[in-house]
């Protein structure tokens, strides 16, 4: 297993601290809020190791481009079958901030239309 660097530990430490210590406090209570959060963060770091060949150890700021995030969203849409509503619910999950929302926001209507230019 090749080591962590630096940035994705960073990275891994803020994710954790977002599930852990923001989500239960200033999201809900839920667990199922949680559970969902917590799904789309292992989707989209699954979409980077299988297609994008980034593995969790090497995460850094790039792995969360605009561009990147466009991919991703196309592939939840084009090879799991995901509706536009889901993919929001992933991207955003229904709040206007999220680990993903915060690094970049994108326009709803763009999603809905499935144009990201």
């Amino acid at each position: 297993m090749k080591k962590a660097t630096n940035e994705s530990v960073i990275i891994a430490r803020h994710i954790n601290a977002f599930l852990s210590e923001y989500v239960p406090s200033q999201k809900s209570r839920s667990s199922q809020t949680l559970k969902s959060y917590q799904y789309a963060l292992a989707l989209y770091i699954s979409f980077l190791e299988t297609e994008k060949g980034i593995r969790a150890e090497s995460l850094c700021g790039g792995c969360f481009s605009r561009i990147i995030i466009e991919e991703w969203l196309r592939w939840l849409m084009e090879q799991r079958g995901c509706s536009p509503e889901t993919c929001n619910n992933r991207l955003a999950l229904n709040n206007p901030v999220s680990p993903i929302e915060l690094i970049y926001p994108l326009d709803k209507e763009s999603l809905a239309s499935g144009s990201f230019d």
